[in-house]
């Protein structure tokens, strides 16, 4: 009896966390640092059915995230003005990232974590590390730590609002 309770609760907890986890669309900046053309992929580690160009720019639409892969259905160049849109593909997290919109506060956990110190002013570009909902775990200049989506901007270009 208590061996199925345990297993009933852990798959309650489990189930839990996957649903906080679910992610809203958001925009983010191609910021791929490897100085070649960005992939994107049928799948998570799948077939390249894309390049994108390094020397350009792009933000892309992301719709979900799975194991450190982002599935992106637009794609947008900055400098060269077109949009690749209707598809589904992936990408990688270590080829995006964000800035900072102002002075923002690390935690070490999403929602209630304790503070783990702050980013000052609009900084960037942060590295993402994990995703959980509406939170981002990022790293920047030796610091990483969970931050509110609402708090990044994923547009190279602009100040978002």
């Amino acid at each position: 009896m208590k061996k199925t309770l345990f297993v009933i609760a852990l798959l309650f907890t489990l189930s839990m966390q996957s649903q906080n986890c679910t992610i809203s669309p958001f925009e983010a900046a191609i910021v791929d640092d490897s100085g070649t053309d960005t992939n994107v992929r049928t799948e998570p580690n799948g077939d390249v059915f894309l390049k994108l160009n390094y020397k350009d720019d792009f933000v892309a639409n992301v719709v979900d995230y799975q194991d450190g892969w982002l599935k992106v259905n637009t794609i947008i160049s900055v400098y060269n003005n077109y949009e690749i849109t209707s598809f589904n593909g992936w990408i990688h997290q270590s080829t995006v990232g964000f800035w900072t919109r102002k002075k923002v506060n690390l935690l070490d956990k999403p929602k209630t974590g304790t503070s783990l110190g702050f980013i000052e002013q609009e900084n960037g570009p942060v590295k993402v590390k994990s995703i959980c909902g509406k939170w981002i775990k990022i790293e920047f200049q030796e610091k990483t730590g969970w931050i509110e989506l609402e708090w990044l901007c994923g547009n190279p270009v602009t100040t978002c609002p």
